[in-house]
């Protein structure tokens, strides 16, 4: 053996070789026992470390409800205190929690950031959904996907025998217990056999919408007493002559509406990238019942901003998730003249998005005038990362921030025109004000990143090492972190050292902190806004599930 790496804790079980032809390098794939995946460039085998990925999924198994419990009037929360609703799902039950909020009176600033860390223990919890068959007690149902409906009185179930459907209310014992009231509604028969690969709620609570996997349909059903089909989408047809419709047959993986509740967003993702398949994406109009719009494909190679709305493409990106930005809720109707029409925004593997403007069918002003591709305009050290964005995080809020606080990572009021949010990864989050310029190297939190090498034996630091705990670089003729070292990893990923320097060194004071990426988190199951300047991140410490996996083989060593 010439060379060698050990990224896995465990046994490797598995090994397979890859051709990437768009750079011509052959790659190399490890599995085993401790469940992760990792990549190595067989080129540069020494030189670069192994691309790990973790076994997260890329729809969380998180949910929370966006509107309090107490809020509404079909909450049944009893404490009246506005808490929310958190699920877990798991292969076998749905856990549901009661998630502790900051207190009112706390204000979050870029100087102070209030945390309150809970454990799986610290939490409230309040029941458990587990399905068996009839009959027995042992033998559960295997749940593949569930849905939690805004205000958190709904919860839809679907497991490999069809589709369940829960009413949930808050109550309290004598001894001041809170508990769950957990009642099996019906549902038609036709519901009731589905095996869905999604679900989605419409934000005024009062529709599902049921993803068939097998027949390829969309059935809304309408809630109340009785839950009745309310309409079905048999056949994804355009709407216009112009229009391409969907041909690709995969199951429909993500269903987004938006804030009016208006518009209904299908996301489909294929193995395929040619340009006739690959992923999809249709927009309902759920006023009308009928068909909107299909997306055009997404491209790689540059072209005129014209072919990406006739749909002419080359290589298509693959699509991690989307998300309806702007608009007014049910709750709070837009009451001026001037209504604020909701955009989709869809992103891409590599970090890169777009913004589709849904009534008209066009692409925004913003992607037309960033670029298309946009990837080669945006910070090179974003659309370099290793992961990707799995969902997108939106803060609407009934009123409108009229200050001025552009230098706010999360600004206490988020405005209802949607131009602030946040993408989403396992890793990291990133920032992003479409009203703010782009910056040439997107600011990071911390500056050096928290997942660095340390530093070795031989480190030399400077002498305001101890000052500054956070320095671009620990300079050091034998330490993974030289500036040779820095300079090399920077330049990997398109930066050059001066770009790099004055988009950080002025971190704190900065102006444009645009397109900011904060690495405090990792291994992130779930991250969202509760309120506007109140974030909840779910985090698998990995070293958890090292520790249920089984031990490693013993080996004999000999010649020692």
């Amino acid at each position: 053996m010439t060379s060698k790496q050990r990224p896995h804790t465990h046994d490797v079980r598995s090994l397979a070789t890859l051709h990437d032809n768009d750079s011509n390098h052959e790659i190399l794939v490890s599995g085993g026992v401790d469940t992760k995946l990792c990549s190595y460039q067989l080129d540069q085998f020494l030189e670069r470390r192994p691309r790990k990925i973790f076994p997260w999924p890329t729809r969380s198994p998180v949910q929370l409800s966006s509107q309090g419990s107490g809020s509404g009037e079909g909450g049944g929360n009893t404490k009246g205190d506005n808490s929310r609703f958190l699920i877990m799902t798991r292969a076998e039950c749905v856990d549901l929690y009661i998630l502790p909020l900051l207190p009112t009176t706390t204000t979050a600033t870029d100087a102070t950031i209030d945390a309150v860390n809970v454990n799986s223990d610290g939490l409230t919890q309040i029941g458990t959904i587990r399905l068996h068959e009839e009959g027995t007690t042992d033998a559960a149902y295997n749940i593949h996907t569930s849905r939690l409906s805004p205000d958190g009185t709904w919860l839809v179930v679907g497991t490999n025998h069809g589709t369940r459907l829960f009413s949930l209310s808050l109550s309290q014992t004598i001894d001041e217990e809170t508990i769950c009231e957990i009642v099996h509604v019906a549902v038609p028969d036709i519901v009731q056999t589905m095996i869905c690969s999604s679900f989605g709620f419409t934000p005024d609570n009062s529709s599902l919408v049921c993803a068939d996997s097998v027949t390829d349909t969309l059935t809304v059903l309408a809630l109340g007493e009785q839950v009745s089909v309310q309409h079905t989408f048999h056949d994804l047809l355009p709407a216009e002559e112009d229009d391409v419709p969907t041909t690709a047959t995969v199951p429909i993986s993500q269903l987004e509406f938006s804030h009016d509740g208006q518009w209904m967003a299908v996301l489909r993702n294929s193995l395929h990238s040619d340009t006739t398949s690959g992923d999809a994406i249709d927009v309902f109009n759920l006023t009308t019942m009928h068909h909107w719009w299909t997306l055009p494909k997404l491209q790689t190679a540059p072209t005129a901003s014209t072919e990406i709305v006739t749909n002419t493409t080359r290589t298509n990106y693959s699509i991690t998730a989307l998300k309806f930005l702007g608009g007014s809720t049910p709750s709070t109707p837009d009451t001026t003249k001037k209504s604020i029409q909701p955009s989709l925004i869809v992103t891409c593997i590599d970090s890169s998005f777009y913004l589709f403007n849904v009534g008209p069918k066009t692409l925004s002003e913003w992607s037309q005038d960033a670029g298309i591709p946009i990837a080669p305009n945006l910070p090179p050290n974003l659309v370099s990362k290793f992961d990707y964005p799995t969902h997108i995080v939106s803060g609407l809020n009934d009123t409108v921030d009229t200050t001025d606080d552009s230098d706010a990572l999360v600004s206490d009021g988020v405005n209802t025109s949607g131009r602030k949010f946040l993408l989403a990864s396992h890793a990291n989050f990133v920032a992003i004000d479409l009203d703010q310029p782009v910056p040439k190297v997107a600011p990071t939190i911390p500056v050096r990143h928290l997942r660095a090498g340390k530093r070795q034996r031989g480190d030399n630091p400077t002498p305001d090492t101890k000052q500054n705990p956070q320095p671009h670089y620990v300079p050091g003729p034998y330490s993974h972190h030289n500036k040779s070292r820095w300079i090399q990893k920077l330049k990997a990923r398109g930066v050059t050292p001066e770009l790099y320097t004055e988009a950080n060194e002025n971190a704190d004071t900065a102006p444009n902190k645009n397109f900011t990426i904060c690495y405090h988190y990792n291994h992130v199951l779930h991250l969202d806004l509760v309120r506007p300047n109140e974030m909840v991140v779910v985090e698998q410490p990995w070293l958890d599930v090292v520790h249920s996996l089984p031990d490693a083989l013993a080996r004999n060593v000999y010649g020692v």
